[in-house]
């Protein structure tokens, strides 16, 4: 998140090569995709206080982000196929 949001790489405290690894990943994600990984860890932080079995609710928040930016689609996606329906019509 610092690295896609900033740019500036150097704000980690890690060595080079974790630094790189960083910045190549963080050229995967968009910012809204970001975003929703973070709300969903934010929201499971304090899922792990009161669970009573912890690796199951990992193995679950895992799946969870996993799939997450799968699912979501692209609104210009959408509507430019809508737009291609609406000319067959």
């Amino acid at each position: 998140m610092i690295v896609k949001s900033t740019g500036n790489v150097e704000l980690l405290d890690e060595s080079d090569s974790v630094k790189e690894k960083y910045v190549n990943e963080a050229k995967n994600f968009s910012d809204e995709q970001i975003a929703r990984l973070m709300k969903v860890l934010f929201e499971a932080e304090s899922r792990f206080k009161y669970s009573s079995n912890q690796k199951i609710l990992f193995e679950s928040i895992l799946a969870e982000l996993c799939r997450l930016n799968s699912e979501v689609v692209d609104l210009s996606v959408i509507l430019s196929e809508m737009e291609a329906v609406k000319k067959k019509a």
